[in-house]
């Protein structure tokens, strides 16, 4: 299980599939978490959405341009518009979350 001071990029991900399939080299973990991280890419960049069960829904949205504002000289300008990516966390997860927190709060509180 990663710390909470740990930092979840590909490396993480990899030791922790690792830990739970030892049978599997970490070669191939490393191949396997690539190529979920490119197809995630592949579908964000055709502007489709991902959907995980009982995690949540990643989605890519347009930014309108708008105002701005440099902060070393304060001229104003524009900033152009573009492409984000948006999650929206399942119910599910979501009040796991809460149900941890308020039991983490009851806990402190004792």
């Amino acid at each position: 299980m990663m710390s909470k001071d740990e930092s979840v990029n590909r490396n993480a991900i990899a030791k922790e599939i690792h830990d739970a399939l030892p049978h599997l080299s970490k070669p191939e973990i490393i191949s396997i978490v690539e190529d979920i991280v490119t197809c995630f890419a592949e579908q964000f960049a055709d502007g489709e959405e991902i959907k995980i069960s009982g995690f949540g829904k990643f989605s890519v949205a347009d930014k309108a341009p708008r105002k701005g504002r440099n902060p070393q000289t304060g001229e104003e300008l524009i900033i152009p518009g573009r492409k984000v990516v948006r999650f929206k966390v399942s119910p599910i997860l979501r009040d796991s979350l809460n149900t941890v927190a308020s039991l983490t709060t009851s806990d402190e509180n004792e």
